[in-house]
């Protein structure tokens, strides 16, 4: 089973839940461009959260930067 699900929208900002054979994670994701239906993965490439709480704490402090 492979799918992904949107868990958390907020304005320009996105979490989803990725399942994949092996696995499930989270990645946090950020609007193209105002207006925009594409987004683009904000966390690391390689990389995808455990737990949504985790992947939300990275959010909000990214948030925190911008």
């Amino acid at each position: 089973m492979i799918w992904d699900e949107v868990v958390f929208l907020l304005g320009d900002f996105a979490i989803l839940r990725s399942i994949r054979l092996f696995d499930t994670g989270f990645n946090c994701y950020e609007r193209s461009y105002p207006g925009s239906d594409e987004f683009k993965k904000i966390n690391p490439i390689a990389n995808y959260f455990i737990t949504f709480e985790a992947a939300m704490e990275y959010l909000d402090k990214y948030k925190e930067k911008r």
